[in-house]
């Protein structure tokens, strides 16, 4: 009772999708006597990641992920209780979102929990209105997250650090509440101890760094210059620095703030939504 497998994928402007987002988490979750006794699904599942594989046509490869998945998750779920997440859809593509209906769909009768993470700090995004028609045919349940409380980062700390009390103030400036943050900074320091005072572990700025892909690159110069600035940047600096228009750098700095990276006051000072970003 209480015991699940959780298999954890992920969506990312220009990744191969859906094969990071459901392929790779579901075959880690495999072991071999799984394959064995999946047989064509586990082959099917393994040729999708191999270097050069050829993904062919998209209504072929729904079909091909599709069937193999819905395997593979009824062998999983013969044990445990299956949740399967991925995040960041908001950069899911068309044939990933499709796929992940089929599994909805199949994996009702197997009781698989479905948990779909969306950043709603951007425009609504073409899963959102995919999300309202999976609606019409299944049970969706949306629930809205936001940066955790103090003592709930604290007691993330703990769970991963001998003495929280110590680094708990320190890592909740650091991520500003954001789970994933909280849970990367205690591990680093779990790992490297009190002598750590070096930027962000390299995983953590890969995710970041994902964050920023698609903004342009008069909002990515926009963001440094607000890095090497700290608290004194504002648009009239950034505009000076960079040589931009007034319009430019607003256009600029709506698009940051769209992507929930940066603040701006009415008196045009400039803030990141946690010191990550700065970083």
């Amino acid at each position: 009772a209480g015991v699940a497998t959780v298999i954890s994928g992920s969506c990312a402007p220009g990744s191969a999708a859906p094969i990071a987002a459901i392929v790779e988490p579901l075959l880690a979750r495999l072991s071999t006597e799984d394959r064995v006794a999946l047989g064509p699904s586990a082959i099917e599942l393994e040729r999708l990641v191999l270097p050069g594989e050829a993904l062919g046509d998209p209504a072929m490869l729904e079909v091909r992920v599709g069937r193999a998945a819905l395997d593979a998750l009824a062998l999983l779920s013969t044990r445990t209780h299956v949740v399967l997440t991925v995040d960041d859809m908001q950069w899911s593509d068309a044939v990933t979102r499709r796929i992940l209906g089929d599994i909805a769909r199949g994996g009702f009768e197997l009781g698989v929990t479905i948990a779909l993470v969306e950043r709603t700090d951007v425009e609504r995004s073409e899963f959102a209105h995919w999300l309202d028609a999976l609606g019409r045919d299944l049970t969706v349940r949306s629930i809205g997250l936001g940066p955790i409380e103090r003592a709930a980062a604290t007691e993330v700390v703990a769970a991963v650090l001998p003495d929280p009390e110590a680094w708990s103030d320190e890592i909740f400036r650091a991520s500003g509440g954001n789970p994933l943050l909280t849970v990367e900074l205690a591990t680093l320091l779990a790992a490297e101890g009190a002598e750590w005072t070096g930027p962000l572990p390299d995983r953590t700025q890969r995710l970041l760094t994902a964050r920023t892909a698609g903004l342009g690159a008069t909002t990515c110069s926009l963001l440094e210059v607000a890095a090497l600035l700290g608290d004194a940047a504002c648009e009239a600096d950034a505009a000076a620095v960079l040589g931009l228009t007034a319009r430019e750098v607003r256009s600029g700095t709506m698009a940051a703030e769209a992507a929930g990276i940066l603040t701006t006051d009415p008196s045009g000072d400039w803030a990141f939504t946690h010191a990550a970003w700065r970083e």
